[in-house]
């Protein structure tokens, strides 16, 4: 499995912060327009299913592992991104180095 979108033009409550993240110190999406996710190995566990995987985003990658949990179509992964490895920097007031990540989809057969 590959997913891959933009990175999101909001993040938090705030228009400011958000137009901070884009910044090339951070997401630097002007530069890197996109990001992926790429499955290498998927287990099920007793709430539903583990992926394991590599993030890619500022033209560099990161393990990531995603909790998913499905319902019909809508699937919802959460996990835990170390932004370190990716060299997205900020004043820990900013924020912390580990972010907690939340991605919601819908689900269509192929046409």
């Amino acid at each position: 499995m590959r997913a891959r979108t933009s990175p999101p033009k909001r993040c938090s409550a705030s228009a400011r912060r958000d137009a901070d993240l884009r910044k090339p110190h951070l997401l630097d999406s002007g530069a890197h327009p996109e990001l992926t996710f790429t499955a290498t190995g998927v287990r099920r566990d007793a709430e539903g299913w583990e992926v394991t995987g590599e993030l890619r985003l500022r033209g560099t990658s990161c393990p990531l592992t995603l909790a998913v949990e499905a319902d019909g179509t809508r699937v919802r992964a959460t996990g835990t991104l170390d932004r370190a490895p990716l060299g997205v920097k900020a004043p820990r007031a900013m924020i912390g180095r580990y972010v907690a990540i939340a991605v919601e989809a819908e689900l269509e057969p192929p046409s």
